[in-house]
């Protein structure tokens, strides 16, 4: 192989050969003179084999099973025991035995065969399956669900059938069952299938699990079959190796339902091990080393096999292409993602186009490669090359550079083969050997883009003749033109060997004396500080700005600011053969490319992806990352392509061993666990921090030395990355570093301790008598200082209980200067004399150590509430320290009495909730009183007696209508509509409630201006404003006869309500705080009715004043509302209609009170429709499954369980256009948002007449 990810490149005429390509088979064969042989197979790679042994966790001995359970998880089990693969590491589990047979459960679960044991479990946890009386020696998964288990009768006397089986499933065994072929004496072989079906081999048969029985199997019914091996996938194809008789032995394969069919293969021995994938893929190995493996159909000899193979005992295929190969040594796996590079290169005769010069982008999902034979065309994704049209100078023109301009076309240039450069601007291509200005192009060695679609020409010499001359030039392509560019003369006198353009329009040229930037319309060399590394071969523009540099010691540089290069490695590059290249992907890492190696500089570390990921590749030069792939072209080897997803796929886990130190430098030794053994752990970037710090460069190796740690303990993590630095979970030790003895606390603190000691003995003789005088008198000071500057008053009494000193508190306290307090008796500071005298005994009682609190009022010039405490100190001074707490005792009162308030409102609410309630239960019983009165009235001939009194009926249950419509505006039932109100009307229609509401002792009279406009405002709320202000002017009158006044006025934009009584008034100290919550002088008073006043006049727009009545002499309360637009108080008023309106159709009358259903019905008959009665939501919807059609929907809001909001929501899912009239005993407010947002929705409160439910229903029905 030439690589670890490709083809080999064997001939080809028309492009590389990718196995299979039969289009590129005849012609590589009369290349050849005879026929090619197929690429090797994968298998065949030994790089793509990982092996495992006892050192990294499997059970020690010879390993007989291995299975894969249903999370991905790989078991393998023998002489030594279980483990489990995670895909990192092998981990062991005790099962107290030899592991012979595994299968897995359905469930995720596996079982096993430890020693004479059935396990069964999960993770790291089984428990034993009691199968008695067979003894478990195999195990397999059948289709049915659940394993199979055989093995021989135990602890009993042999009998007729000497072993049995017995099915499985969820851990409980069935009925046990002989095996009727079985011949005594042989062991019975059982082979698990990934179909589900194990085959027995008995001894006079081969038998197969299907439908839950065995069953023979032909050819191979006949006495003496020994097998070997079977295999069968989940399709039904299948393996069997056939030991004996003769003439059936050798390899047998089949397909799902059809015969065993022998394979060709004499000449190899006895088949040892067989695997099947379930593409149909098949691996056989045989006694004698030979292995041979099957794809698309076909069988060939794997040769030379890799040891896994050719040494294999058994084989097991485990999904995803991975072969899973037991030795006697090991256990090895094969990964077909293991190595990443693919490889197209023609080979003989086309050795040519393998010489890969440079790569680009067309634009068009293609990669273009400038070869030594061409210009070559490829998909992106990979395949055969597009042909492409020859190139004028012939199919052996060395092409070193290709480019494409903004318009799709192609360009070409050489170094060496031609001169000027070739354009493929269709079908063909054109020859430019001169520039717009007559200037000749020349060798034409490097083609980049610009930043505005066009391309720049570097060009090394002006002819081939003068290729030695040093007259580097750079030419432009602006639109269809090409044109010198001027700057570029400058550089005649060095040899250019590659051009940049940065983002910022710099132009970069590296060159043979360094390299060259022109910015701001001059040049500027830039040289590292080694002049051996001056010479720059290649030269990349950063993605924003700058540029970096490969020199032609494999050296690496950042072109700085400042006019310096930085060289930044890589460490390990030498000088090439090769030019080598360097270039930014999009992510803002750095590939670059030198002799054999391919190095990516990412987070300031560089990283090695080429032959650790599968690139045996030789001199490479030309390098093209894209956000997917890299690739890079080889001088001889043709095209290297690198998927870059895998490669941050599964980054590697890594452990650490505690750290070994030596002074301040620890050695810490890692174990990187890379996924599935790849890539290999020496290839494996590993980086550090310690305690949180910054991560340190990847770099490779299992040993990381840390120096410079200081004294103490310290957290170092040590994190494994994947090939392109993606790290995976970090491990964590800890490193303690010893203190030097000078610095260690058991130096320190006894040297500290006699320091201290020496200077405290030799001051302290002499300073000491100084400094406790110094004390005292500080001591003095401070507490003076305290006593002036405390807030509480404090008071020093002698014995005689008299004053002996005050602070600046106790004189404010006290009214008096402290100089004056002294001397005075202890009983003057009380307001009162008895009171004051009470201290003075309390103060006398007070025994030593103890304290005394009492509250009391101080003598002052004002009332001060005042708590005293009093001290009393062994052989000191009485001391008295008086606090104010006037303030504190207010805000006490005022939250009680807040708290008062509180339950007062509480207990309103609940009394508002209850009167809606009961009001929407009361409408409820009117809807059926009003609907059975009018029916009375329409049917009872004119002139009956009784029609008066039915009439008195109608009224009276109007009449309660208004009353409930009250209550629940009282309980906040209705929403707030303006809409123009006469308030000469609304105080008339309130007149006999409000008289009512302040008793017969009061008079209330009007005095209504019948040119005042109508009020902009919501009924219902000026009533309650009307109201609150009649009864707040009765409480005022109280008890006594009295007379309240209300008046409306025109007040041109506005209408005016006021109310005046001849009561007390407003005093002038309280009128700015009577609109206040909870404010009231009234004992009994809540201080919420003005308040609530306020608000909703201030809802409206309007003001609200209080002032004295000069006609009453009272209080005087003047409300202004802005009045009405005058589109508005002459529009129309909407005719209720008195004769029915035109009806007809089906509606659909839903409420759960049969009354209310009753009058209903009767009313939607009467106008003509077909009703479709329902009591609920539930009976509603069955009524309409059933009902072929229903023109509009009656509905109750409030019902039990689907509520009339839902129900209208459920039946407008499959009629959305269906009109709905919403009935409810509360106000439109209730039926909520949801209802409100419906179009085609009329809302009627109950109760309602027969005529004002026929027009709603008409008016939703009209939409």
């Amino acid at each position: 192989m030439a690589g670890l990810g490709g083809s080999t490149g064997r001939l080809s005429a028309g492009g590389p050969m990718r196995w299979p390509c039969a289009a590129a088979v005849p012609i590589a064969a009369l290349a050849l003179g005879a026929g090619a042989a197929p690429p090797p197979d994968p298998l065949g790679d030994p790089a793509r084999w990982v092996r495992f042994d006892e050192r990294d966790g499997l059970p020690p001995g010879r390993l007989l099973a291995l299975v894969r359970s249903g999370d991905g998880t790989v078991w393998a089990g023998g002489e030594g025991g279980l483990a489990y693969y995670d895909g990192y590491r092998w981990t062991r589990v005790h099962v107290g035995g030899p592991v012979r047979s595994m299968a897995s459960a359905s469930d995720g679960g596996l079982y096993v065969v430890a020693g004479r044991r059935l396990l069964f479990g999960r993770d790291e946890r089984f428990e034993p399956v009691d199968v008695a009386p067979i003894e478990p020696a195999a195990v397999a998964r059948i289709a049915e669900g659940g394993v199979l288990v055989v093995g021989p009768y135990r602890d009993r006397p042999p009998p007729a059938f000497p072993a049995g089986y017995v099915v499985v499933k969820d851990g409980r065994p069935r009925t046990p069952r002989p095996l009727d072929y079985l011949w005594r004496g042989h062991r019975p072989l059982l082979s698990a299938t990934g179909s589900g079906h194990p085959w027995l081999s008995v001894g006079p048969a081969v038998l197969r699990w299907s439908d839950g029985r065995f069953s023979l199997v032909e050819p191979f019914s006949r006495p003496g079959v020994r097998l070997v091996v079977a295999v069968e996938n989940a399709r039904g194809d299948g393996l069997a190796g056939i030991w004996l008789p003769a003439p059936l032995a050798g390899l047998w394969a089949w397909t799902a339902g059809e015969a065993p069919r022998r394979q060709p293969g004499e000449g190899y021995g006895m088949l040892a091990a067989a695997a099947l994938a379930e593409d149909g893929t098949a691996v056989a190995v045989y006694d004698s080393r030979d292995v041979r493996v099957r794809r698309g159909g076909v069988w060939r000899s794997l040769s030379p096999a890799p040891e896994p193979l050719s040494h294999a005992r058994w084989l097991r295929f485990a999904g995803d292409g991975e072969l899973w190969a037991a030795t006697a040594e090991a256990l090895h796996l094969f990964r077909p993602d293991a190595t990443v590079w693919t490889n197209d290169r023609h080979g003989f005769p086309d050795v040519r186009r393998d010489r890969v010069h440079d790569l680009a982008l067309d634009g068009r999902g293609g990669l273009l490669a400038a070869t030594g034979g061409g210009v070559e065309r490829r998909p992106v994704t990979g395949g055969l090359p597009v042909p492409l049209p020859e190139l004028p100078d012939g199919g052996r023109a060395s092409v070193t550079t290709v480019g494409v301009d903004g318009k799709g076309r192609i360009w070409a240039g050489s170094g060496d083969s031609f001169e000027g450069v070739r354009v493929l601007d269709g079908e063909r291509w054109r020859v430019v050997e001169r520039d717009a200005g007559g200037e000749p192009l020349g060798l034409v060695h490097r083609i980049r883009p610009g930043r505005d679609g066009g391309l720049w020409f570097l060009s090394i010499a002006p002819s081939r003749e003068a290729l030695q001359r040093m007259e580097g030039r750079l030419f432009r392509l602006v639109g269809d033109d090409v044109r010198l560019w001027p700057p570029s003369r400058e550089l005649h006198g060095l040899r250019p060997y590659d051009i940049a353009v940065d983002g910022e329009g710099t132009v970069w040229v590296a060159s043979s004396t360094g390299l060259l930037r022109h910015r701001d319309g001059r040049w500027t060399r830039l040289v590292p500080d080694d002049p051996s590394a001056s010479r720059m071969l290649a030269v990349a523009a950063r993605p924003g700005c700058g540029a970096a540099a490969l020199s032609e010691a494999g050296k690496v540089f950042l072109a700085g600011e400042d006019g310096r290069l930085k060289a930044i490695g890589p460490a390990s590059a030498a000088r090439s053969p090769s030019p080598g290249s360097l270039a930014f992907d999009a992510k803002g890492r750095l590939w670059v490319a030198v002799g054999e190696r391919v190095y990516c500089r990412t987070g300031g570390s560089w990283l090695r992806v080429d032959r650790t990921t599968g690139l045996d590749a030789g001199p490479l030069w030309p390098l093209l990352p894209t956000g997917e792939r890299l690739f890079v072209g080889a001088l001889g080897t043709g095209l290297w392509t690198l998927p870059l997803a895998p490669l941050d796929r599964y980054p590697p886990r890594i452990a650490a061993d505690p750290p070994l130190m030596r002074g301040g430098t620890a050695l810490v030794r890692v174990h990187p666990q890379p996924f599935k053994g790849w890539p290999r752990r020496e290839r494996i970037p590993v980086r550090f921090r310690v305690d949180g710090g910054p991560w340190s460069a990847w770099r490779y190796g299992e040993a990381i030395e840390i120096g410079g740690l200081a004294p103490g303990s310290h957290r170092i993590e040590v994190q494994a990355g994947s090939p392109l630095g993606v790290g995976g979970p970090a491990a964590e030790v800890t490193a303690t570093v010893s203190r030097p003895l000078y610095r260690s606390p058991a130096f320190l603190l006894p040297f500290a301790l006699l320091t201290a000691a020496f200077a405290a003995v030799t001051v302290s003789f002499v300073r000491r008598r100084r400094r406790d005088a110094e004390r005292l008198r500080a001591s003095e000071r401070k507490y003076r200082r305290l006593m002036e500057d405390a807030f509480e008053g404090i008071l020093l009494l002698d014995d005689d209980l008299r004053i002996a000193s005050a602070n600046r508190s106790a004189g404010r306290l006290l009214g008096l200067p402290p100089a004056q307090l002294a001397g005075r008796p202890i009983s003057s500071i009380c307001a009162r004399r008895e009171r004051g005298e009470a201290l003075a005994r309390a103060v006398a009682e007070l025994a030593p150590g103890r304290a005394l609190v009492l509250e009391c009022e101080l003598a002052g010039h004002e009332p001060t509430l005042a708590e005293i405490s009093v001290t009393r100190v062994p052989g000191g001074p009485i001391q008295l320290m008086a606090r104010d707490i006037t303030e504190r005792r207010r805000l006490e009162r005022e939250r009680l009495q807040l708290e008062r308030r509180l339950a007062e409102t509480q207990k309103l609410e609940s009394l508002g909730v209850l009167a809606g309630g009961v009001a929407h239960d009361f409408n409820n019983l009117l809807t059926t009183i009003l609907g059975n009165a009018e029916v009375a009235l329409s049917e009872l001939p004119e002139g009956a007696p009784s029609l008066p009194y039915i009439e008195n009926v109608r009224r009276t249950a109007k009449r309660a209508a208004e009353l409930t419509r009250q209550l629940l505006d009282y309980a906040g039932g209705s929403a707030m509509v303006r809409m123009p109100v006469d308030l000469n009307e609304l105080v008339g229609e309130m007149l006999a409630l409000l008289r009512t509401t302040v008793g017969d002792r009061i008079e209330l009279d009007c005095r209504l201006d019948p040119s005042a406009p109508a009020a902009a405002g919501d009924s219902s709320r000026l009533r309650q404003v009307l109201l609150n202000l009649v009864v707040n002017a009765g409480e005022a009158i109280g008890s006594r006869p009295g007379r309240i006044l209300v008046t409306t006025r025109n007040a041109g934009a506005a209408v005016e309500l006021a109310v005046e009584d001849d009561g007390p008034g407003v005093d002038p100290a309280v009128r700015g705080r009577i609109f206040d919550p909870f404010f009231t002088t009234k004992f009994s008073g809540r201080g919420l009715g003005l308040a609530a006043v306020k608000g909703i006049v201030e809802a409206h727009g309007g003001t609200i004043e209080v002032g004295d009545s000069e006609e009453l002499g009272g209080a005087l309360f003047t409300v202004r509302i802005p009045a009405a637009a005058r589109d508005e108080t002459d529009a129309p008023a909407a005719a209720p209609g008195r004769g029915r309106r035109a009806a007809g159709g089906t509606v659909l009358l839903v409420d759960d009170e049969p009354d209310v259903r009753e009058v209903a019905a009767r009313a939607l008959v009467a106008a003509g429709y077909d009703v479709l009665e329902a009591s609920s939501g539930e009976e509603a919807l069955a009524q309409v499954a059933r009902a072929s059609r229903i023109d509009a929907a009656v509905i109750d809001l409030t019902m039990p369980g689907m509520d009339g909001v839902e129900l209208l929501e459920r039946l407008r899912r499959d009629r959305p256009a269906l009109p709905c009239v919403l009935v409810s005993g509360w106000s439109e407010r209730g039926a909520g948002e949801r209802a409100s947002r419906m179009t085609g929705v009329v809302f009627v409160r109950k109760p309602f007449e027969a005529e004002e439910l026929q027009n709603a229903v008409a008016t939703a029905a009209s939409g």
